[in-house]
């Protein structure tokens, strides 16, 4: 019973008590008021608890990657000449500034555990060049729907090949756009497109004269270029237009996806010597496919298995190749995992408890590009 109808109960029989008093000794007593009850007090409010700001180092990333051709699991079927297995370790830093910047850098280590003809000594160790970007990532969605990107880029001469072509320094341009799609096969298609300009610089036109413990496995002649030291007679880039395209699903926990790209390298071009050309292509055009699927485990964890292809686009024979299946090119498998720094941070600081995977597509920033990674 509530304390209002307790109150009003205790009044009536108050009231009941005196009239039955009064008739017996014929007297008319004043009743007096019940007295008000005492409100209790009101609970103080509850104190939301606190978020922490994000961290500006969110989305930085580590990816261990280990790979093998395909002929090293069956020599007989006679594809790529090197056979191949090897790993790396990429690591990409990342610190947000505001809504609108982004800078992004990529640093990855890598070593050989067979004996290829693509490096100077057995097993050797190599870094690969560093990128640095400043992303604008505050631009309006077209539509609401259709986002971009716009990112100047550094690349610095880290990696033995481009200390021997003699570059300085490599400024280019990035463009980038995705389009979500949600509801497709119970979960969301993503559709990522991006274009690359560089235009790297040197000391000279010619790379320099490292020299080689075997055969050379350059495609010069055919367009493609896998080398430029001076002793193939290449000349360097002068210009590199690269474009690529990915289209990948995602459910809960699992997300394939593939990837496709194409870099077109116009190299300088030397004088011709007695009235004979000099032999270069105009321009040299590589190709890569790769198709994958990921396992998303934990908000911090990714796993990956994929295939590739890395290839010129002209076979031997000056015809043109298949991009999906290169006999005597660079086909091989991978196995790749993805860890997300912040995560692991927040998870050990007690900052988080959870959150989304490390799902390659997601659009509040491009895809990792694991070991093609969009930018």
């Amino acid at each position: 019973m509530s304390m209002r109808k307790l109150v009003q109960a205790a009044a009536l029989l108050a009231g009941f008590s005196a009239t039955s008093t009064a008739v017996a000794q014929t007297v008319t007593p004043v009743p007096a008021a019940a007295a008000a009850p005492t409100p209790a007090p009101a609970p103080a409010p509850a104190v939301a608890p606190t978020r922490p700001p994000p961290l500006p180092w969110r989305q930085t990333q580590m990816l261990v990657t280990a790979g093998m051709s395909l002929s090293v699991l069956d020599p007989s079927i006679n594809l790529y000449a090197n056979r191949t297995v090897d790993m790396s370790i990429a690591l990409r830093p990342r610190w947000t500034f505001n809504r609108m910047l982004q800078m992004r850098a990529g640093l990855a280590f890598s070593y050989e555990f067979t004996d290829g003809d693509f490096t100077s000594t057995r097993n050797e160790p190599r870094f690969g060049d560093m990128n640095l970007d400043l992303w604008v990532t505050g631009i309006p969605a077209l539509g609401g729907a259709v986002k971009f990107w716009v990112a100047p880029r550094l690349i610095f001469p880290v990696s033995v090949e481009s200390r021997a072509r003699t570059m300085i320094v490599t400024p280019g341009l990035v463009l980038q756009a995705a389009y979500g799609i949600e509801h497709v096969l119970g979960g969301e298609l993503d559709i990522i497109a991006n274009g690359v300009f560089t235009h790297p610089l040197y000391q000279y036109t010619t790379g320099g004269t490292r020299t080689y413990q075997g055969p050379v496995q350059c495609y010069g002649s055919l367009g493609g270029g896998s080398c430029s030291e001076q002793l193939t007679g290449l000349f360097n880039p002068a210009n590199t237009v690269s474009w690529a395209l990915i289209l990948a699903q995602s459910w809960e926990h699992i997300s394939p996806g593939v990837f496709f790209s194409m870099q077109h390298i116009f190299p300088y071009q030397g004088s011709s010597a007695a009235g004979l050309p000099n032999g270069q292509a105009t321009v040299r055009n590589n190709t890569i496919f790769a198709a994958w699927v990921d396992w998303i485990a934990t908000p911090w964890f990714t796993a990956e298995v994929g295939y590739q292809v890395f290839r010129t686009l002209l076979d031997f024979d000056g015809t043109y190749g298949n991009p999906f299946y290169a006999p005597h090119q660079d086909t091989r498998f991978y196995l790749q995992t993805v860890f997300s720094l912040d995560k692991i941070y927040e998870l050990a600081s007690g900052r988080s408890a959870g959150g989304g995977g490390v799902i390659r597509t997601r659009n509040t920033t491009p895809r990792p590009l694991g070991s093609f990674a969009m930018f």
